[in-house]
């Protein structure tokens, strides 16, 4: 099965398949495509991630706009932060970069409707198939755990940390279900990852507290 990048992945699910239609709350889908381009990074080797602090271990260019910006915006940062400011941070931009970059793969391209009284819309139409790709293999992970890969594992951690299950469309089984979504997301081994799932949560939850502000 196709592997995608990470943050492709998390952009991808958020979204449907056919229509291009954001399924979720914008701020949550923006903060969990801040944790995914954070996440591709520590998967590439490129940060070091703990409680406390994260760091740019790998500079060097990989010529994509996703990976680049960020490795530049850490570059540009006057000190060292943690993993939820810089949740914070990226998901101001995240989902326009990772959107630009599944348009230059030809991924996803935009379209103009005109809607009430002539103005006109600007809509987002993914590859279906390709689009389908991340609830496959979330799927297939929970069927098959041994064979999920660190990118799938993190997936699952960022879909729980934004509470976005039900895009998975895993939900039949109920509790059953969340339960092996949970397993598979634990499955990396990473303290890092978990460090970066759990700042996710963090600003997931301000956000929802200031929605009642």
């Amino acid at each position: 099965m196709q592997y995608r990048r990470l943050a492709d992945e998390y952009f991808l699910l958020c979204h449907d398949p056919d229509s291009g239609k954001l399924h979720v709350n914008h701020e949550v889908f923006a903060t969990g495509t801040a944790g995914a381009v954070l996440g591709e990074l520590a998967l590439g080797n490129r940060l070091d991630i703990t409680p406390t602090s994260v760091t740019l271990r790998g500079a060097w260019a990989a010529d994509d706009i996703v990976v680049d910006g960020a490795v530049a915006a850490f570059q540009a940062a006057p000190r060292v932060l943690r993993a939820d400011q810089w949740v914070e941070i990226l998901r101001l931009k995240a989902p326009e970069i990772i959107a630009q970059r599944l348009a230059a793969s030809g991924d996803l391209r935009p379209e103009v409707t005109r809607g009430m009284f002539g103005r006109e819309k600007v809509t987002s139409r993914l590859n279906p198939h390709l689009a389908s790709m991340p609830r496959v293999r979330l799927r297939n992970g929970i069927a098959r755990p041994d064979d999920a890969d660190a990118g799938l594992s993190m997936l699952a951690s960022l879909v729980l940390a934004t509470q976005v299950e039900h895009l998975t469309e895993l939900m039949g089984g109920g509790g059953d279900d969340r339960e092996r979504l949970r397993s598979l997301a634990n499955r990396h081994g990473n303290p890092g990852l978990r460090h970066l799932a759990d700042a996710v949560r963090e600003v997931a939850s301000r956000i929802a507290l200031r929605a009642f502000d």
